[in-house]
């Protein structure tokens, strides 16, 4: 059985010079706490993996050397490998704010052009890994961070935890044929049986979830239980968003369930395809989604 990394407490001294400020966090294999470096002052977050497990170490390693690639302005960025207390720890952009997940559950009434703008962020982050040979598997409300400044808000998507590097062999073997990843109501069906082999169409999938809940407030999968969710995930079926959210443009609505349909090849292909057709009334929105060099635009959102 694997041992588990004790709990840093604060003031406590990493890789001599950073120091412990709090706990921001913690998932099923790692935890992650506000740093701060002893002499610059700067703020960073640091996740360190809380189980001693040589798999888990190469997953966080991984993790790090995938996210480092990516440098975008909608995507947190990996800057540094520590140890902590004899666990890897990845030394991450501090965000000042709050998941998405939390502040959804706030039930924060988002107009159309918000969950657009906000959607499109999301999108371009996730673009950006694609153009990389990067997959993300796991892409969910939970892991979109809203990032705070006195100007507004920029989306900024995390945790690449679980990703596969499409276009580089020497990763192959760490992610073993037969194994589902990622979160059920989010998730595309075909990772219920083998994540190895999805591609980026699943991703294409778990943005059109992210987009049903920003527009209509609810998930589209989200059974009683987990048997539930996964049948109605694997079968399609979920309330149309347009009898949520009525007064969806129809092309739109369509656009949204051309990302839902089970079968891969009834999907968009790309991120570039999806964003030609959920922002075709929208020109500025999609160029900012696909475009690398566009800064994001701080949004104004109620409820942070």
């Amino acid at each position: 059985m694997p041992s588990e990394l004790q709990m840093l407490t604060p003031g406590a001294v990493v890789a001599e010079r950073y120091a412990i400020d709090a706990v921001l966090g913690e998932g099923g294999i790692a935890r992650v706490y506000r740093v701060r470096h002893l002499q610059l002052g700067t703020v960073h977050a640091l996740k360190v993996l809380t189980l001693r497990r040589e798999k888990m170490n190469e997953r966080l390693l991984l993790e790090g050397r995938i996210q480092a690639r990516l440098r975008h302005p909608n995507i947190v960025a990996v800057t540094d490998v520590l140890s902590a207390g004899g666990s890897p720890a990845l030394l991450m952009e501090y965000i000042d704010g709050e998941s998405m997940d939390s502040w959804l559950a706030r039930a924060p009434e988002l107009g159309l052009d918000d969950g657009l703008a906000l959607f499109s962020q999301i999108l371009a982050g996730v673009h950006a890994a694609h153009l990389q040979g990067v997959l993300h598997r796991d892409l969910k409300p939970a892991n979109v961070l809203l990032a705070s400044s006195p100007r507004g808000i920029v989306a900024k998507v995390s945790d690449f935890g679980i990703a596969k590097v499409a276009m580089d062999d020497r990763l192959a073997g760490l992610t073993a044929t037969g194994v589902p990843m990622g979160t059920p109501g989010y998730m595309a069906p075909e990772q219920f049986v083998d994540s190895a082999a999805a591609d980026l169409r699943a991703d294409i999938f778990s943005l059109g979830t992210i987009l049903y809940e920003l527009l209509t407030g609810r998930q589209a999968f989200a059974g009683q239980d987990l048997l539930q969710t996964l049948n109605a995930t694997a079968s399609g079926s979920y309330t149309p968003a347009e009898q949520l959210a009525p007064g969806l443009p129809a092309p739109l609505a369509e656009a949204l369930h051309r990302t839902l349909r089970p079968e891969p090849e009834d999907r968009f292909p790309d991120c570039a395809a999806l964003a030609r057709a959920i922002f075709r009334d929208h020109p500025d929105l999609l160029d900012s989604s696909l475009s690398p060099e566009t800064r994001p635009t701080p949004l104004q959102l109620r409820g942070i």
